[in-house]
């Protein structure tokens, strides 16, 4: 089952078979603690089975939330949550961003957390809209059940909507990735990390490990270093830059570890690395006959 197929099967299951119990408002205000995520859009999660700890700046101050199969969390942008991932549980979430909709299923199993995701490649309806700017408005009235009772019509949307999205090359993840790489071509010389580049395009850095992963065969750092080690080659071969300003340029704040990098990944130092360069270019073609 593909992540389209999986994320369809799992709205079906929320919109017709799920439960629902509770409903709990993420507000602005309190502080967040450390290891707490900060919301940039409205999102909507669900516990579809098992159960675990989150706690959430409620209207009544921040409160751990013994979270169970039918409770859902609303939050709306600028407030946080703090999860935990200890306790076996299957969570989905449904973010509506203003031109796409992502739909993530959250799997911990023994201690072993797996996430799967979808993007669309348009807008959220106009419909499914609605349904969210109702919810925060309930919300900010605290009525609880009129806002339950549309977590299941807004898993119908998103499901609905799932099912016209041109699956081909998932556009928008496409799309997201070719951004990303945009980025870092024009940032290797910067001090830069997953966690930095997830926050710069609002992304969980989980899901832009995956989105490396499924785009590209290899993790974000092993990208990112790669084309660090790509541009050191480069410079040595045609600049007159001292290696330690290479390893500046090329994102490293510390040089030792450049040229421990630079040794596994091509066997030579970088100044080996360049003098067999120069050495090549100085055999001219009439030398060798």
């Amino acid at each position: 089952m593909d992540a389209h197929e999986l994320m369809s099967d799992r709205l079906a299951y929320l919109r017709d078979n799920l439960s629902l119990k509770r409903i709990y408002f993420g507000h602005i205000g309190a502080s967040a603690p450390q290891g707490a995520t900060c919301i940039s859009v409205l999102r909507v999660n669900t516990l579809l089975s098992g159960s675990k700890l989150i706690t959430l700046p409620l209207k009544s101050g921040v409160t751990p939330i013994d979270f169970r199969a039918g409770d859902v969390q609303f939050s709306i942008p600028d407030s946080w949550e703090l999860q935990t991932w200890n306790t076996d549980h299957e969570l989905l979430c449904i973010v509506a961003r203003t031109d796409y909709l992502r739909i993530s299923y959250y799997v911990v199993k023994d201690g072993i957390m797996t996430n799967s995701f979808f993007h669309t490649d348009r807008p959220p309806s106009e419909a499914l809209r609605s349904t969210l700017q109702s919810m925060t408005a309930l919300s900010r009235e605290e009525d609880y059940d009129s806002a339950l009772r549309l977590v299941n019509p807004l898993a119908a949307m998103a499901h609905k909507e799932l099912q016209v999205v041109t699956v081909s090359g998932q556009g928008r993840m496409d799309y997201t990735f070719r951004q990303i790489v945009r980025y870092l071509e024009n940032a290797l010389d910067e001090d830069i990390d997953r966690d930095s580049v997830a926050a710069r395009f609002e992304l969980n850095p989980s899901y832009l490990s995956q989105l490396f992963t499924r785009m590209s065969g290899r993790s974000f750092h092993a990208y990112l270093t790669e084309r660090r080690m790509e541009l050191a080659r480069h410079l040595l071969e045609s600049s007159s830059l001292s290696v330690k300003q290479i390893s500046e340029q090329c994102g490293f704040r510390n040089y030792v570890h450049f040229v421990r990098r630079f040794r596994e990944l091509v066997n030579l130092s970088p100044g080996k690395y360049r003098e067999n360069q120069m050495s090549l270019r100085s055999v001219s073609p009439e030398s060798e006959s």
